[in-house]
């Protein structure tokens, strides 16, 4: 008999649809706030945010996703993820922690190969689709370690 294999993920909404990655990946979630905007970066980034003396980038995953902007409400939060390294993106709203079989996640490659890099598949969740984040993978491809280093120096110059 195969084994069955369950994941926690990190249930979030961003522009009506509603999106998830693994909650190992998620440290902590914070009300919208204040962020240092950086007008001469590209547009994969809001801006930085100062979270406790720890200087975050605050990623735009409009952008990273591929649907219409949106500007930062009041009722959004960020979410601090460090898949990678720590970063954060901006979302609509926060709907909880769910368990979801491995079984019942269609991968992405058979649905939309051309975001495969970012998106690992497509679940349910109360009968509405769930996509599935892969962060790791979509940080990585946007190198964003170098880009905070060179904006913080670049900020601290400034000042």
């Amino acid at each position: 008999m195969a084994e069955l294999v369950v994941n926690e993920y990190f249930l979030f909404k961003i522009a009506d649809q509603i999106y998830g990655d693994r909650i190992q990946h998620i440290e902590r979630v914070v009300r919208a706030a204040s962020l240092l905007p950086l007008p001469s970066t590209e547009e994969k980034l809001f801006g930085l945010l100062d979270l406790h003396g720890t200087v975050l980038p605050v990623i735009n995953m409009h952008i990273c996703l591929q649907i219409a902007p949106q500007k930062i409400a009041i009722d959004d939060r960020i979410v601090v993820s460090g898949a990678i390294q720590p970063v954060a993106f901006i979302v609509n709203e926060v709907i909880g922690v769910v368990t979801i079989e491995d079984s019942d996640i269609q991968k992405a490659a058979t649905i939309m190969p051309h975001l495969d890099d970012c998106i690992m598949g497509i679940s349910k969740y109360q009968d509405q689709r769930i996509i599935l984040l892969n962060l790791e993978q979509m940080l990585g491809k946007l190198n964003l370690q170098q880009q905070t280093e060179n904006l913080i120096s670049t900020a601290g110059k400034s000042e």
